[in-house]
């Protein structure tokens, strides 16, 4: 008897309950998130003529998701996953649409993508963790290795197409209809979230502890790992592509 070709891991994972629909619902997100981000680089262009204005726009939201970071990734491991990255996606739909009526009424100014910049970077502290742990609480621990790797696929997918789409988006449409096409799709993104029933809750056994205590475990985990310290360290080389990544719309 000729046995069954084995199904590719791969296809497995997207066949689990409610994965398709996550995996969708995070590349939405990354492509909507990175129009965002060349959106308003190019609207700092057009509001200031210097180029530290970019920068500057750049490094305020990179170093609230740097300060924040630590202190987020505990409320995420207190709360309910799905429905921070919910209330995550939602806020930053709403961002993007209020950005988008300030453009059409004229009445933006460069103070206000200032605060913008440190409203989303508190608000993506919070949904990067939880987007890439509620991949888990999904899929389960047998499948995770897919799932993340998939995940960061989509991750890489929306970076390129994302750049890409927002080009194509400010030349043809502009601004406005930019941010309002954005802001759409993150608010799609959340919809989507919405319809998966798992909350993505961590079970905690013994009594409840502070965050602070929660917090200086964390540190003291890393810490007393070299390897897992070696590997954030590499993950901070990421700042060097942050510090280019805001002026593409300067040389374009």
């Amino acid at each position: 008897m000729r046995s069954e070709p084995e199904t590719h891991p791969v296809l497995v994972t997207f066949r689990l309950p409610h994965y398709a629909r996550l995996w969708t619902s995070n590349l939405l997100q990354f492509v909507c998130f990175q129009v965002l981000f060349l959106a308003m680089q190019w609207l700092v262009t057009s509001l200031s003529p210097l180029r530290s204005a970019v920068g500057l726009m750049g490094f305020v939201q990179g170093g609230t998701i740097a300060l924040v970071s630590p202190m987020a990734g505990v409320v995420v491991d207190l709360a309910p996953k799905r429905n921070l990255i919910i209330a995550g996606r939602l806020a930053m739909g709403a961002i993007a649409l209020a950005v988008g009526l300030l453009v059409w009424s004229e009445a933006v100014a460069y103070w206000m993508l200032i605060t913008v910049s440190v409203v989303g970077g508190l608000v993506a502290s919070v949904l990067g963790p939880a987007t890439q742990t509620y991949v888990v609480d999904v899929v389960g621990r047998e499948r995770t290795h897919e799932a993340v790797s998939l995940n960061a696929m989509g991750t890489s997918f929306g970076t390129m197409g994302g750049g890409a789409l927002a080009g194509v988006l400010v030349g043809a449409r502009g601004i406005v209809a930019t941010y309002f096409s954005a802001g759409i799709g993150v608010l799609i993104a959340a919809l989507l979230v919405l319809t998966i029933p798992s909350l993505g809750r961590r079970e905690r056994s013994g009594e409840r502890r502070s965050p602070w205590a929660d917090l200086r475990e964390g540190y003291a985990y890393v810490r007393e790992r070299p390897p897992l310290l070696l590997a954030l360290l590499a993950c901070a080389l990421a700042l060097i592509n942050g510090a280019v990544t805001p002026m593409r719309p300067i040389f374009a």
